[in-house]
């Protein structure tokens, strides 16, 4: 009796026959996921805050005049990815200037303190953030500087924004960038949180995918 190869109770030996395993593959990549659908257009409200549109913004990113480091760091993301997605170039000014009409407001200050109370923003501990939209602007509010970061990440990832790998992401591309009306709030379930996987330990990932832990890598 002349047995054949079986591939069902040895899979491993598939690896090793790597020219036909390939082209296998290559074959039917395409057909392994469904193809992305198109984003129906959403049509603007009164109450929508427009960020960009054909490829132009009237907004501008304002930080404190005192603006820590993570502050400022934030900004410039937030500046960096709407220039990636709809290449729009948003200015970074600080609060010394009069409020604007179509500000994003990172930190809000005491000009802003009847929308983010003091015991709001403490309540949401250090790594939580808020999201709001009011009086034709956005804000971005945290109960530290870190959920400043994690708020501006939460925003961008609301454009479509995904960040799976340090080598892999995803940022659409788009000449229109609308939001809707906001009113968000986040705050961690865990203190700590961790993937404990190699690919994850590389600290601008951590970053944008609001990683946090003790561990030392």
């Amino acid at each position: 009796i002349r047995l054949q190869p079986s591939y069902t109770l040895f899979p491993y030996t598939t690896l090793f026959r790597s020219p036909v395993w390939m082209r296998r593959r290559e074959k039917n990549d395409n057909a392994d996921y469904p193809k992305e659908q198109p984003t129906p257009v959403r049509h603007e409200s009164a109450e929508d805050f427009v960020i960009a549109r054909s490829g132009r913004t009237e907004c501008r990113i304002v930080v404190p005049d005192s603006a820590s480091h993570a502050v400022w760091y934030a900004a410039s993301e937030l500046q960096t990815f709407v220039f990636r997605i709809t290449g729009a170039a948003i200015p970074i000014f600080t609060d010394r200037l009069p409020a604007g009409p179509h500000d994003i407001v990172l930190a809000p200050g005491t000009r802003h303190r009847d929308l983010f109370p003091v015991e709001d923003l403490r309540s949401i501990g250090g790594e939580g953030y808020m999201i709001r939209t009011s009086g034709g602007s956005l804000f971005i509010a945290g109960g530290g500087d870190r959920g400043v970061l994690y708020g501006v990440y939460d925003l961008l990832e609301r454009f479509g924004c995904r960040w799976f790998t340090p080598g892999v992401s995803h940022i659409p591309h788009t000449r229109r960038l609308v939001l809707p009306p906001l009113d968000v709030v986040k705050k961690p379930a865990f203190e700590y949180r961790d993937t404990y996987l190699w690919e994850a330990c590389d600290g601008e990932d951590r970053k944008s995918t609001r990683l946090n832990s003790i561990t030392e890598y």
